[in-house]
């Protein structure tokens, strides 16, 4: 993980710039697309890993895991997602956009976010807390949905018209499963463009989000 992150941010998320990011991801496609002079040292994997991961803007909470969590003592079930999680709740969104998320005193990697939540899981059932769901870190617009314009990046706009879409949720294995049943785990709703209607999935599944409520696709503050 630490590989990733110093390959394609060059730091921590919250530190980089627009430009910055559209530099990093250029370079990233370069060694995928085996261009000239790009530096073959990063296997397959870790190259899907950091597209997939380097177009979040934004993290969300789903309705279901603030309330599970909701009267719990956070500090000692999250432990160093704790500020993390408190910090959503309270801003019931967290822009990851240069010099934003810094001001919210919350610091992670997000390359390590998906270590992060799946320690906290394991944490959660050697302390035999059944009651408590499991959280799962769900990208609200599938990667194969976004790859192909991924791959055809030439100019910060394009990128910006991408990463100004995709973002991550953080739902409960049940949310999951609601996905999967509904056909939508690895793709958008038949016909739906994500760049207008980026949480068409979760209306259709009926998964909500802590502190939005979904209107053709799009989130829409609550009063």
């Amino acid at each position: 993980m630490e590989n990733r992150s110093k390959f394609y941010t060059g730091g921590k998320w919250s530190n980089d710039t627009l430009q910055e990011r559209f530099d990093n991801i250029k370079a990233v496609l370069d060694i995928f697309q085996k261009k000239p002079n790009a530096k073959p040292s990063i296997d397959k994997y870790d190259l899907e890993f950091a597209i997939k991961n380097a177009f979040v803007s934004k993290i969300y909470l789903s309705k279901a895991v603030e309330t599970a969590y909701h009267n719990l003592n956070r500090k000692a079930i999250f432990g160093n997602l704790c500020n993390l999680y408190d910090t959503l709740v309270k801003k019931k969104e967290l822009c990851l956009i240069h010099g934003m998320y810094n001001n919210q005193n919350v610091f992670f990697d997000i390359c390590k976010l998906g270590d992060k939540i799946s320690s906290f899981n394991r944490k959660l059932k050697k302390a035999g807390k059944k009651t408590l769901p499991p959280i799962i870190i769900e990208h609200v617009i599938p990667y194969n949905d976004i790859k192909s314009d991924i791959m055809n990046i030439k100019t910060i706009s394009d990128f910006q018209s991408i990463f100004g879409a995709v973002s991550i949720c953080l739902v409960t294995v049940a949310e999951n499963t609601k996905l999967n049943n509904n056909g939508l785990k690895q793709k958008m709703p038949a016909g739906v463009n994500y760049t207008t209607r980026p949480f068409a999935r979760y209306e259709q599944a009926r998964i909500e989000i802590y502190g939005w409520k979904i209107v053709n696709g799009n989130l829409v503050p609550l009063p």
